[in-house]
C-alpha cells in the first residue's frame, strides 16, 4: 500500500514513533506500507535524511514521489536512503506523443535501476502508456487505466475480490 506523506507531516519530531505505534497496534506488516515522499527544496536535508533513515529502521518502504517535476537533485537519490521513485505523471501521459517524455522516463529508469531503486509511474490511462512504460523497463504503475478512485468500502471490496480470485 502506497501512502503520500505531506512535507509537515514528514518534519513532525514524533511522525515516526506514532506511525511504529499505529502499525504494531493494526497489526499491519510495515513491509505492506510505502510512504510517498514529494521531492521539494528541504530546509533542513540532514534531518530529512535522518527521518527517512528511521522510517526504515521501522520497516516501511520509503519512495520519492512526482519525481522530475520539482527540484531532481541527483545529489538527494544519492544521500536519500528511498526503495522507489515515482515517475511524475506529466511524463506519463505524454508518452504517446512525445519522444521528449520518452527520452525522459528512459532516463529516470536507468538512473533510478543503476541506484538499486525500484520504479513507478503514475497516470496510466492508456495501453499505449503501458506498454511503452513496459519495453523501457518501468516496474509498476498506477492510474485510471487500472481503475479509478474509489470509495474506501468498494476498494475493501475490490481487494477481497482479488485475494480470493487471485489473477481474474
Amino acid at each position: 500500500m502506497r501512502i503520500n506523506v505531506s512535507p509537515p507531516l514528514l518534519d513532525e519530531p514524533d511522525f515516526v514513533e506514532n506511525l511504529g505505534a499505529t502499525l504494531s497496534q493494526s497489526g499491519l506488516p510495515a513491509a505492506a506500507i510505502c510512504l510517498e515522499i514529494v521531492e521539494r527544496e528541504h530546509t533542513d536535508f540532514d534531518a530529512t535524511v535522518a527521518t527517512v533513515r528511521a522510517l526504515k529502521q521501522v520497516g516501511v518502504r520509503v519512495a520519492i514521489d512526482s519525481f522530475g517535476t520539482y527540484n531532481s537533485s541527483l545529489s538527494m537519490i544519492q544521500r536519500l536512503p528511498v526503495d522507489s521513485l515515482e515517475i511524475d505523471r506529466s511524463f506519463v501521459q505524454g508518452l504517446s506523443s512525445s519522444g521528449d517524455d520518452i527520452a525522459i522516463v528512459r532516463a529516470i529508469i536507468a538512473m533510478a535501476h543503476s541506484f538499486g531503486l525500484d520504479v513507478s509511474a503514475a497516470g496510466f490511462e492508456t495501453y499505449t502508456a503501458a506498454d511503452t512504460l513496459n519495453d523501457l523497463g518501468c516496474d509498476r504503475g498506477q492510474g485510471f487505466l487500472y481503475s479509478p478512485p474509489m470509495p474506501r468500502d468498494e476498494m475493501s471490496a475490490l481487494i477481497a475480490t482479488a485475494c480470493i480470485h487471485p489473477g481474474s
